[in-house]
């Protein structure tokens, strides 16, 4: 998930105009409107993909612009394109001095987790903590593209990051057992090369787990 905080001047374009330029003020705000014109901060436009269309319009184009950017969250939707056709000097700032966010990912309020019920998953969860755990429907909150989860880092290159959730401005961590340190290994059936091992499970954990049909482990 991309997210900027920007409390000053972020971003600089830098286009060269063939005549002179005038400045102009656009305003955006997540609570505003794109119908509106921008030009002034009572009626201020609400995306920045409609505030880069605006820049390739009569009166705007070819002006020294500055973008400036209300309070606030802007999700965006898709990857936020600039064309070629925007010329002229665009800056975007926060507008005096306001705590933004520019986020790539899907904002969720906490309102949508909820215990879990399902009995087949509580199975695999030890007792002391079944009561603890939440559940999101990603679905209901409209992510429907959940990716491929691959390996990742310690030097393996991947084209597309895994999804990751947030609180905060945290990543959470996949769960996993152990959860510190590393289990032993007793023994290689197949010898040292081959793709059976065992080791010490005093718990029992990994029966609630019989019917997981992918499993991840990581050693070395």
């Amino acid at each position: 998930m991309l997210v900027l905080t920007l409390h000053v001047v972020t971003l600089v374009l830098l286009w060269s105009p063939s005549v002179p330029a005038a400045t102009v003020h656009l305003y955006v705000s997540p609570t505003g409107s794109d119908s509106n014109d921008g030009r002034q901060v009572s009626h201020p436009l609400k995306t920045l993909s409609h505030v880069v269309d605006v820049l390739q319009t009569d009166g705007i184009r070819g002006n020294t612009v500055f973008v400036e950017m209300m309070k606030g969250y802007y999700d965006l939707s898709s990857t936020w394109h600039f064309s070629h056709h925007v010329t002229g000097t665009v800056v975007f700032r926060a507008y005096q001095g306001q705590e933004v966010h520019v986020v790539g990912g899907k904002r969720m309020p906490s309102s949508l987790f909820r215990h879990v019920t399902n009995s087949h998953v509580l199975q695999r969860l030890p007792q002391v903590s079944r009561d603890k755990v939440l559940e999101l429907d990603l679905a209901s909150a409209g992510i429907t593209d959940l990716g491929t989860l691959t390996s990742y880092g310690f030097h393996i290159y991947t084209y597309t990051a895994p999804m990751e959730i947030f609180i905060n401005g945290k990543p959470l961590q996949l769960a996993e057992w152990p959860n510190n340190d590393f289990i032993n290994i007793r023994s290689t059936p197949d010898g040292q090369h081959g793709l059976k091992f065992t080791y010490n499970d005093t718990g029992n954990r990994d029966t609630h787990w019989a019917q997981e049909t992918e499993p991840w482990t990581y050693g070395f």
